[in-house]
């Protein structure tokens, strides 16, 4: 006999939340300091991911990829193409490994 589980505490994916806005909110609370929001932030990332995969880490690493490259862009407002290059071949780099990684 199988419990009922009742309907608030379901995981209902919602990808739109848990690859954007999440990765959004963990940026804003990056940039203020608040680390301890990073966690709930990941925490319900991963409550709402799709259950393919590690959707969720997709998002957090396209957060952190994003505050790495103000924090580059910071440290070195002089060498800005040097950044760019930098920034865009990590990009390419995740990409490349996300592709191979699908077989």
């Amino acid at each position: 006999m199988q419990a009922q589980v009742p309907d608030a505490l379901r995981r209902s994916p919602r990808p739109w939340l848990s690859l954007v806005a999440l990765p959004l909110g963990v940026m804003a609370a990056a940039i203020e300091d608040l680390w301890w929001a990073v966690l709930l932030l990941s925490a319900a990332a991963w409550w709402w991911a799709p259950r393919r995969r590690q959707p969720w880490a997709i998002g957090l690493t396209g957060a952190f990829w994003a505050i790495s490259g103000a924090a580059l862009l910071a440290a070195f407002p002089d060498r800005r193409f040097d950044v760019l290059v930098y920034w865009t071949s990590v990009a390419i780099a995740l990409g490349g490994l996300d592709v191979a990684s699908r077989g």
